[in-house]
């Protein structure tokens, strides 16, 4: 069996976590393509030939591969979103409606002019009109984009008496060293909340941080398909690991 590490994230990409975890045995992406073009190459043939699995694990690849190119060429944005695209259109093939629109709203977060990411999005808001109507349900994963294909991922299951039990895993990812390395520090909160007129309003009993802190204060917003995190007080006095910030529009991919 494989151990994906820190270090390995870089080199192959399925993205089991920055902690140490078992792999499933597969192809190594990086034994494929070694550019983002390439994997762009090798992963849109398999998912010609129906292999949606496999192309999901290259895409990513390529998306790690042309963020840390962007590094060096920050102008060659076009790379960095036909990665982003492909992961959309895989979604899309394998009926992972969710995760596509995730991936969709990535891209047009770097170029709200993409043509490809507003064609996903036009064709994601049809397949979603039922999904969009249960208002209601906030129960869910839902994910927030940080770079090199990881995401922060907030879990919520709503509980009786209008409470909710939530967990939420953050990550800060600095830049590569010049070898590729990544050092990336995490943050973690789970507790049960209030949801009042679809928001929650959580504060961090951290009681590491020191007496001249600012208290940590988490607000979720619940909209259509989507939270609005917002995190007061910084990442010290959440008790976060070095410069993480859960704060953002997260995205639900899974109910």
């Amino acid at each position: 069996m494989r151990v994906c590490s820190v270090y390995y994230l870089l080199r192959s990409v399925y993205l089991c976590s920055f902690v140490f975890l078992v792999c499933p045995p597969t192809v190594d992406p990086q034994d494929l393509c070694k550019t983002p073009k390439e994997c762009n190459k090798v992963g849109t043939s398999m998912l010609k030939d129906g292999k949606v699995e496999e192309a999901i694990r290259l895409f990513e690849h390529q998306v790690v591969l042309a963020e840390i190119a962007s590094y060096k060429n920050p102008g060659d944005l076009e790379t960095v979103l036909v990665g982003y695209n492909n992961l959309a259109l895989a979604h899309i093939k394998k009926g992972e409606h969710l995760r596509a629109l995730a991936w969709t709203k990535v891209a047009l977060s770097r170029d709200d002019k993409n043509k490809a990411a507003l064609y996903h999005m036009k064709l994601l808001e049809e397949k979603l009109k039922s999904a969009k109507e249960d208002k209601g349900d906030v129960t869910g994963t839902y994910k927030s984009y940080v770079k090199f294909a990881t995401w922060n991922t907030l879990t919520v299951s709503k509980l009786p008496d209008h409470q909710i039990q939530f967990s939420l895993e953050a990550w800060h990812i600095g830049r590569p060293t010049l070898d590729g390395e990544i050092i990336p520090n995490e943050g973690y909160l789970e507790g049960t909340a209030s949801l009042n007129n679809n928001e929650v309003v959580y504060v961090v009993n951290n009681r590491s941080a020191g007496k001249d802190s600012t208290p940590c204060k988490i607000v979720m917003r619940f909209e259509q398909l989507s939270v609005q995190v917002d995190q007061e007080g910084s990442w010290m006095d959440c008790g976060f690991g070095g410069n993480v910030y859960v704060g953002g529009e997260y995205t639900k991919v899974s109910s």
